[in-house]
């Protein structure tokens, strides 16, 4: 009987390891940089003409985070490529409202309670300052260059997709502990 609770507590953490090792091996995985070129010859024709189709993919859409805190907004200058969105995400224990100063008030946020978000694309090159309505002294400004500008500042660049193999490969081992615990108790 000891001999079979040692050993299935064995087998499940070669499981585990076993599907770490394949989840990280997932994200290692680049796709290819080539741009694929589509070639077709046109029949009956002389002399040959052949067609060709480039694929050309748009640059990925580009979001920023702006964290808002107690009294400060990080980063606080920012210089971004026209298209990004920048997403303001409120880390205070206070709501806040993020606006660009008149005259032009390009963006007016909603009230952002503790926990929550708010976004913004800009779309004209320009500098965007702004500052929490709630709070003046919290300023900011956003420098918005032509798209083949790169981000400056402090901000964390967001590719807008998640990887949820860490969240699964967790969820994983608390069920596989409760299921030994379980096992245990019998």
């Amino acid at each position: 009987m000891k001999n079979k609770s040692i050993i299935f507590p064995i087998i499940i953490l070669i499981i585990i390891f076993s599907l770490a090792y394949f989840m990280i091996s997932l994200d290692n995985i680049e796709p290819s940089q080539e741009q694929p070129k589509v070639t077709e010859p046109i029949d009956d024709v002389t002399p040959p003409i052949v067609k060709t189709t480039t694929i050309i993919e748009e640059p990925p859409i580009r979001e920023v985070v702006i964290e808002i805190g107690g009294g400060y907004f990080d980063p606080e200058e920012i210089t971004v490529p026209v298209g990004t969105t920048v997403i303001w995400e409120n880390n205070d224990r206070r709501a806040h409202r993020v606006a660009a100063n008149p005259p032009n008030r390009e963006f007016y946020g909603d009230r952002i309670v503790p926990g929550e978000t708010y976004s913004y694309t800009f779309t004209n090159e320009g500098v965007f300052n702004y500052a929490d309505i709630n709070f003046f002294t919290m300023t900011g400004s956003i420098i918005v260059e032509s798209r083949s500008s790169s981000i400056t500042g402090n901000a964390i660049e967001w590719s807008g997709e998640a990887n949820f193999a860490g969240a699964a490969f967790l969820i994983l081992i608390g069920v596989i502990m409760a299921f030994i615990v379980s096992m245990e108790r019998k």
